[in-house]
């Protein structure tokens, strides 16, 4: 008997399917499971199809009792995991509404049973969820916008989440005041190592609204950091940081930052290291190239690992040129503008060429014998004087050698630092705009191989040194020493023939 009526039962399916379909390819009656946010003049449905069929398309028809023969039609995306999302538009307030979901195949549909919602006398304000800010082991930030109030005071707003899709503020939730605007919140007490799901919320006195949901996954003890917009960025500087909101428990042994010119960089790229702990910090980059743009990310160790804030861009400034060699402007009180790199360099970290003082040209030995202005008494400061002016006779138009009062305002109106730039020690100098210049340590050349360079940095000026004994012998240098407990710049002196790099300016 329960065969035969099962066998009737199938025989009437076919009856009634047989000319409408092909029943090779049958179509399977679907499960949605859904959720209707109605306002007064719109609803939100969302939900998923749990038995997914071969589905070509997805309606929604939505109609009152007066317009069930002319419904309107919303066609549904779904998404990868068969879930969906749609707004009803121009719905009338405070009024029943059914709902009805058709499934279609490529030669069949199924037409679901009939649903209903009622509309409310007003709207719930409208709000967005924002992206999770970080993530710890057992807290996680996120928040949201109040978009419109929809003409009702926002009495409370914040974010709800569970384990579980669709949190509502029936679920874990935050309060984080009241009306329009964004808002932050700080989800506390969760589980280690665990997914949730999460919508911004507010109420008004016509229901709660949700914004889109999100997912958080709290870490296994990781640090929790972010990253600084970089500032005060200028041609070959940049100011960066980032701000250590964790360290989920376990202590900061490194933090700082880590930049390139390729996207993601690590701490296997270039990196500065600023301490340890939680909290903010702040850094300066040095040594960059003009006109280039830098991919920077703070990073924060424990004894769990080494994580990344958001990765943050910037590009350099670019210099500007007199006759073709770049110059930086450090704001100094004369406005004197300074060479990037040495006579003979094409980067600022290149050594480039020595001269003796007073001397226009290389030459293979640096000796006193060789010397066009050794013990010669005559000559007084040779700035400008292109015959004896390296700067002036190779760069020509208004490039020179600085002075010593020149070098002094250098020393006087600049920040001092030590560093290396591309490998190269040398000294790093930085105005009062933020620009910095780098003279490398390029030593100095006595017969013919540079003594010392990675180590003293020498630069000539072109003013004499006078003194009763030592008259004809020495001219005034800019001195600094690498390997010292003690990191300055000063004036010097050297013997004019021998060769060292020279830095030029112009006015």
């Amino acid at each position: 008997m329960k065969r035969l009526l099962t066998l009737a039962v199938l025989a009437l399916l076919a009856m009634l399917h047989g000319c409408q379909r092909d029943l090779d390819e049958p179509i399977n009656i679907p499960i949605i499971s859904d959720e209707v946010n109605p306002n007064a003049s719109f609803a939100i449905i969302s939900g998923r199809l749990q038995s997914p069929v071969a589905t070509a398309k997805l309606e929604v028809h939505v109609y009152t009792t007066a317009t069930a023969a002319n419904p309107a039609v919303h066609t549904v995306v779904l998404k990868a995991d068969n879930s969906f999302e749609t707004t009803i538009d121009g719905l009338v307030a405070n009024t029943d509404y059914l709902y009805k979901y058709i499934v279609y195949s490529k030669v069949d549909r199924a037409e679901l049973t009939p649903l209903k919602f009622r509309t409310k006398d007003g709207n719930s304000p409208l709000v967005k969820t924002g992206k999770a800010e970080f993530a710890s082991k057992a807290a996680a930030m996120c928040g949201g916008e109040v978009t419109s109030d929809e003409g009702f005071a926002v009495t409370a707003r914040g974010v709800c989440w569970n384990t579980q899709p669709k949190p509502t503020i029936a679920d874990s939730h935050t309060t984080d005041g009241t009306g329009v605007g964004t808002f932050k919140s700080m989800m506390t007490k969760l589980d280690e190592n665990t997914t949730y799901y999460v919508r911004a919320y507010a109420t008004n006195k016509n229901g709660t609204n949700y914004g889109e949901q999100i997912t958080v996954t709290t870490n296994e003890g990781l640090p929790v950091v972010t990253t600084h917009a970089p500032t005060d960025i200028v041609v070959n500087a940049a100011s960066a940081g980032g701000y250590i909101i964790s360290n989920s428990g376990y202590a900061i042994t490194a933090r700082g930052i880590c930049y390139s010119t390729a996207e993601n960089p690590t701490t296997d790229d270039n990196r500065i290291e600023v301490g340890n702990g939680v909290g903010r910090f702040y850094t300066r980059i040095t040594g960059l190239s003009k006109n280039t743009t830098y991919y920077v990310r703070a990073y924060a160790t424990n004894i769990n690992g080494t994580v990344y804030g958001e990765q943050r861009t910037f590009t350099t400034q670019d210099y500007e040129q007199i006759c073709g060699h770049d110059y930086v402007d450090l704001g100094l009180p004369s406005g004197l503008k300074w060479a990037t790199h040495n006579i003979g360099a094409d980067n600022p970290w290149d050594y480039g060429n020595y001269y003796a003082w007073g001397e226009t040209s290389t030459k293979e030995f640096y000796r006193q014998n060789n010397s066009r202005t050794f013990g010669n008494r005559a000559i007084e400061d040779i700035s400008r004087i292109p015959d004896y002016d390296a700067a002036a006779a190779n760069w020509k138009c208004t490039w020179r050698i600085p002075t010593k009062d020149e070098m002094i305002e250098l020393v006087e109106n600049c920040a001092f630092e030590l560093t290396s730039v591309n490998g190269k020690n040398g000294a790093l100098f930085t105005g009062s705009n933020g620009n910095t210049l780098f003279l490398p340590a390029a030593g100095g050349l006595e017969y013919r191989e540079p003594p010392y360079d990675g180590l003293l940095g020498h630069y000539w000026t072109s003013t004499v040194y006078h003194a009763s004994t030592l008259e004809g012998r020495y001219s005034y240098t800019l001195f600094f020493y690498t390997d010292s407990n003690n990191p300055q710049a000063f004036l010097h002196i050297a013997l004019r023939y021998l060769g060292l790099p020279i830095r030029p300016v112009s006015d």
